[in-house]
């Protein structure tokens, strides 16, 4: 499904015909063939064949599993990719191998993939041994499709009882598969299922603890601190830092800037620049979507970006923003010449500084015990992932990284009060 979605919908719908096809021949032939020979031990898919045809049938099997696993392999490249756009999957280092958009390489991937398949060989020893693991995986699959279809068609708003009657069959049907199947939980279904939990759980903490970080966000209106912006900007008492100074910005509207772009620019070190830019990524759902949009917000100071990505589109932020810059001087909205009075004289073009400003977690200031649980978990699981430097494509060359705090209750529940020296009797130990 996954490879064939790269070439669009039809061309699952079409080649479903065919394979569902030679399925059920297949397995009438298996079903044919075992209640003619009574022969349980033989395998039937080979027993079925004549002995001439046999080694045709051996290469054709061997094909056959080359290609599954190519699929597999492709797959789960894709899916990852898709979770990493979701957000529910740290973000993983993407590689294009060629020009097809839809051919992607994650070495994370890759490299569990190996591992995982020489664990499994090690474990099991032969595929015989690997039937009750199957069996289970393959009859929890068909359930958690069954279910996720039957949400669909409650969000398409399908009529009640289509709904219904479609749970009712295919529910008892795969209820009584898994049921029949329960036993081989210790034969072997419990590595599968146990390796599938320990994927929802990493899901599970990215997206929550991702929630949580989002959930303490302050913005603050640009407007209350345009004046501000402007005096700093012409304040030649503070040395120039950039001339132009580039935020990553999560602010959906372009009143709102959050409060620790605020903290870095002026309370952390106050930073000094001809230009300040905010640039704002929004995914969106069209697969290959292309589009930006500009906004001067305090003239001459400070501007707005916002890129509509599409979800299957690489972020490559510093080409795409570089496309942005140049077009913007092509029609002179802005003038793009260095800040420094030496190099404009010889029309050296600005230069750029990305400030990316990573909230660390103190957990002494009011989260909750499970929000305390999922952070430190969400902190251990990022360590698979990479950065958002490497994410976005930035130039390294050009980077500063921050640390702001992640408070989650900004007031005390310990005041300290203040008292008179003269009201106490206060007393100093010197001993060690």
């Amino acid at each position: 499904y996954s490879d064939l979605g790269h070439c669009g919908i039809k061309n699952i719908r079409i080649s479903w015909i065919f394979v569902k096809s030679m399925l059920i021949l297949n397995y009438l032939g298996q079903g044919a063939w075992i209640l003619n020979s009574q022969d349980l031990q033989t395998n039937p898919f080979f027993g079925a064949m004549p002995s001439w045809f046999l080694p045709v049938g051996v290469i054709l099997s061997t094909l056959a599993a080359i290609i599954a696993s190519q699929a597999l392999i492709s797959g789960s490249f894709t899916i990852i990719k898709e979770a990493m756009s979701l957000n529910f999957w740290p973000k993983q280092r993407i590689s294009h191998p060629t020009n097809v958009r839809g051919q992607i390489y994650i070495p994370f991937v890759n490299w569990f993939l190996l591992i995982a398949c020489i664990a499994i060989v090690l474990i099991f020893e032969n595929s015989t041994n690997m039937e009750a693991a199957y069996g289970l995986s393959i009859t929890i699959t068909m359930l958690v499709t069954s279910i996720l279809l039957v949400c669909y068609m409650r969000n398409i708003h399908r009529p009640t009882f289509l709904i219904v009657s479609f749970a009712i069959v295919f529910f008892v049907i795969e209820g009584s598969f898994f049921v029949a199947n329960l036993f081989k939980f210790m034969e072997g279904g419990a590595l599968t299922i146990g390796l599938a939990g320990a994927f929802s759980f990493i899901m599970y903490i990215w997206y929550n603890g991702r929630k949580i970080k989002n959930k303490y966000i302050r913005f603050e209106k640009i407007s209350d601190y345009k004046d501000l912006l402007i005096d700093l900007k012409n304040d030649t008492s503070i040395s120039q830092y950039a001339t132009n100074l580039v935020y990553l910005s999560k602010a959906d509207y372009s009143t709102d800037i959050e409060g620790k772009i605020i903290y870095s620019i002026i309370k952390k070190n106050p930073k000094r620049a001809d230009h300040y830019w905010l640039l704002h990524f929004h995914l969106v759902d069209e697969p290959h979507t292309h589009e930006y949009s500009f906004e001067e917000l305090i003239p001459d100071t400070l501007y707005r970006v916002e890129f509509r990505i599409g979800f299957r589109v690489e972020v490559q932020l510093h080409l795409q923003f570089k496309q942005v810059v140049s077009e913007l001087i092509e029609s002179k909205e802005i003038h793009g010449k260095s800040g420094y009075i030496s190099l404009q004289k010889h029309n050296v073009s600005a230069d750029f500084k990305y400030v990316v400003i990573h909230r660390v977690h103190n957990y002494e200031h009011g989260f909750s015990f499970k929000d305390k649980f999922v952070m430190n978990c969400y902190l251990l699981i990022s360590h698979i992932g990479i950065s958002d430097i490497n994410a976005y494509g930035l130039d390294t060359s050009s980077i500063e990284t921050e640390l702001v705090p992640l408070i989650a209750n900004q007031k005390s529940r310990n005041r300290l009060i203040r008292v008179k020296t003269e009201d106490k009797d206060i007393k100093q130990d010197f001993s060690i």
